[in-house]
């Protein structure tokens, strides 16, 4: 295995799902310089980066020769030009050449021990003020603990774009979640679900029976079950499905939902003495639907039987709050008869125009309504009749 030491002067191509990156390395061999583009999975790579690099020559059909990376070790630049071409690579946002060229030149080897230490005395460098010294100094830091955070989560399976966010979500705080309570990634991480951080806890050693692990595994069913429209579950269907995805009894599943309830996660409701398990989110949507169409039943009370009155409803809905949106799928369904409202069509013409006159229009403009409704009704009948005749 072949060992190369240098920087990475430009990143090719990256995949933030796997990690997988082609750059361009530079290496120092004997005083000279030499330029080779390898490839390699990295959990966290900069352009300017050192590192020492373990592989192999290869050729590839298309790009011809490679260095294959099979392992990697980050160091820190050991000389002052070293450090000017990582502070030069744009890895630490507001310093170019210029500026790191003097910054190196005014502080030499000790460059990064004074960002470090001392970043109060980068304002002695000719353009760098007081607060961007800070500045830089939170970047550097940032950055430190970004790839020592990346090289942490990699051990635990998590790609690249989902290190990323762990770490922007918790901080050094994720050190203490991983190692305790990996399904808070399930909760607070999109993208992590359930399974994600089963593997994720099983790698960090939590017991199967693990509070944490049942918890999860209860609000992971009812997610599961609103993909298919339920805001709720029964209680016993509920218990019985997070026990099989656990291999754990329904009595056992039981003892948890209390603990949620008290987090404030689930809430449960009792309707026809069978008990309904919501998650909170989902209770509190319903709720407030509910309360919305009851409000709308105050307002708009259907009271018009000469007419149309969920028509007419609808169009003062409309006339109130100026907007509607169309859903392109029936939502009920109701039986057609010749003794009802619709049933005679020369009766139903009648109450449509009964419709418009409800809501305050004179007659010249109910009737243009009821034309426009009348040569609407006809194009749809006749498109329906021709289509059925196509088939």
């Amino acid at each position: 295995m072949e060992e190369k030491k240098g920087y990475v002067e430009h990143i090719i191509y990256r995949n933030q799902e796997n990690g997988y990156t082609v750059f361009e390395f530079v290496s120092q061999e004997g005083g000279e310089e030499y330029l080779d583009t390898c490839v390699g999975t990295f959990p966290f790579i900069n352009e300017g980066e050192y590192l020492t690099l373990y592989g192999d020559m290869v050729t590839h059909p298309t790009y011809h020769e490679q260095f294959k990376v099979q392992k990697s070790e980050s160091r820190s630049p050991d000389d002052a030009l070293s450090m000017q071409r990582y502070l030069a690579s744009g890895a630490i946002k507001g310093i170019g050449g210029g500026l790191a060229k003097r910054i190196v030149d005014k502080f030499g080897d000790e460059t990064f021990d004074i960002i470090e230490k001392e970043p109060e005395r980068l304002s002695e460098v000719k353009g760098i003020s007081e607060k961007k010294a800070m500045d830089i100094a939170v970047q550097f830091q940032e950055k430190q603990e970004m790839r020592h955070a990346m090289m942490f989560l990699s051990e635990y399976g998590i790609t690249s774009r989902f290190a990323v966010r762990i770490f922007e979500e918790y901080g050094s705080k994720m050190y203490d979640i991983l190692k305790t309570n990996p399904y808070k990634l399930a909760e607070d991480i999109t993208g992590i679900g359930f399974r994600a951080a089963d593997a994720i806890a099983a790698k960090a050693g939590i017991a199967p029976d693990s509070d944490f692990r049942v918890c999860a595994a209860i609000l992971y069913a009812l997610q599961q079950a609103s993909l298919s429209g339920h805001v709720y579950l029964p209680k016993d269907v509920l218990c019985r499905s997070a026990g099989q995805l656990l291999s754990m009894s329904p009595e056992f599943i039981e003892d948890h939902l209390m603990e949620l309830v008290l987090d404030k996660k689930l809430m449960i409701r009792t309707v026809n003495e069978e008990e309904h398990v919501y998650l909170s989110s989902y209770y509190f949507m319903e709720l407030n639907t509910s309360r919305m169409l009851l409000n709308l039943d105050l307002e708009f009370p259907m009271e018009k039987d000469e007419c149309h009155e969920d028509y007419l409803d609808w169009l003062r809905i409309l006339k109130k709050y100026g907007t509607a949106c169309g859903v392109d799928e029936p939502l009920l369904k109701y039986r057609l008869s010749s003794t009802g409202k619709s049933g005679n069509k020369l009766h139903s013409a009648g109450m449509t125009y009964r419709v418009y006159r409800e809501l305050g229009m004179g007659t010249f403009r109910s009737l243009y309504c009821f034309a426009c409704y009348a040569v609407n009704g006809v194009r749809k009948y006749y498109g329906k009749g021709k289509k059925r005749g196509r088939g």
